[in-house]
């Protein structure tokens, strides 16, 4: 899939939030309340595992798994930036270092995240030689053009949100919706296909 059908279809996907105003309220509030809002993590986890049997965005259920769920995000994001973090500490080689290699993790962590959300394993998050074949088969050019779009939307969100806590707290749904619903298309199809024979 090209990264414009990509992203229509996402954002396709992500208005629909709209069609179920309570779901929508509810959503709103649990990335309003801090820690809590690690259940959005964990929604967006759902997204992404259950891919093309969603055609709308779910109605939220299951608060505790998707709590857990959220936490197994975060843990990954940690533990992928910890070695940068730490180098960067040194000094300014450090700095130039740190740089270099965080966003080489970020190209991993990126898509070793997608692999865990998909086959539900967070030891799947760190199976390089599995995340770098999934690279290679979705396309290294389109993979890393899809991270760089989505860098850019991310810096833009964060600015509008900037403006108020509650429209950080609204934009945020939308914007976390549209990224898993993203991130499930730039996954490699054929994983798709056979996730979707297994999960549940």
């Amino acid at each position: 899939m090209e990264l414009s059908e990509n992203l229509s279809k996402s954002w396709e996907f992500m208005t629909k939030l709209t069609e179920n105003i309570g779901n929508l309220i509810i959503l709103i509030i649990l990335n309003i309340i801090p820690i809590v809002n690690f259940t959005l993590w964990g929604y967006a986890a759902r997204i992404v595992r259950e891919g093309r049997r969603l055609d709308k965005p779910p109605r939220i259920e299951n608060y505790v798994d998707m709590f857990i769920d959220g936490l197994r995000v975060l843990l990954v994001i940690l533990l992928y930036m910890a070695i940068p973090l730490i180098i960067g500490f040194i000094g300014f080689l450090g700095i130039i270092i740190a740089v270099i290699l965080g966003f080489i993790l970020l190209i991993i962590g990126a898509m070793g995240t997608i692999h865990m959300m998909k086959t539900n394993s967070l030891p799947k998050a760190f199976a390089i030689s599995e995340i770098l074949n999934l690279i290679g088969r979705t396309g290294w050019g389109r993979y890393i053009g899809w991270l760089i779009t989505t860098f850019i939307i991310s810096i833009i969100i964060l600015a509008i949100g900037s403006i108020h806590w509650v429209i950080a707290g609204i934009i945020g749904v939308f914007y976390i919706v549209f990224l898993a619903k993203s991130a499930h298309y730039i996954y490699p199809e054929e994983e798709n296909e056979a996730k979707n024979l297994t999960v549940n």
